[in-house]
């Protein structure tokens, strides 16, 4: 039986896009989260204690794709952005996390905070570097954080 449901109007404002930070850690000293419900996550941490990546202003998108595999539904999260300029620094600290298994906090403009990754279903941290022939094009690393469970990316509150 399905149920009729309705999306009403949002009267809110709609700030679309991200911050340009996350927060990562490597998914082996990430803590544990108290799952309240499929799409919430709550737990006391600090996220100061987090590792910081800034990344270049308007590049930080995130999108969740459903699939479906051998009969199981699930979703696909993707979060991909760019940092700028190819520096020796940002090398020495992104190969750190290279082809690694991590989690990630990010916000968007609105203020909602979402968690990819658990110590249990972690996110693959990978990135290339790259630029292009005009001098317009970007000298840039373009960093990309992907993970693939069941669930969707639950929102994420500190307090």
């Amino acid at each position: 039986m399905f149920l009729t449901m309705d999306i009403l109007h949002q009267p809110l404002d709609n700030i679309g896009g991200n911050h340009r930070s996350i927060w990562i850690l490597p998914a082996s000293k990430a803590p544990a989260f108290i799952q309240v419900s499929k799409l919430n996550v709550i737990t006391g941490l600090n996220l100061s204690t987090w590792n910081k990546i800034d990344f270049t202003f308007d590049s930080l998108s995130f999108e969740q794709t459903p699939f479906t595999f051998e009969g199981e539904d699930g979703f696909l999260k993707v979060l991909e952005g760019m940092i700028p300029k190819d520096r020796i620094e940002v090398t020495r600290i992104l190969n750190k996390y290279r082809n690694s298994m991590v989690v990630v906090v990010f916000q968007d403009r609105n203020g909602t905070k979402r968690l990819i990754g658990s110590r249990q279903y972690p996110a693959l941290f990978t990135y290339i570097i790259g630029n292009g022939p005009k001098p317009s094009d970007p000298n840039m690393y373009r960093v990309t954080i992907q993970q693939a469970d069941r669930d969707e990316a639950p929102y994420y509150s500190i307090e």
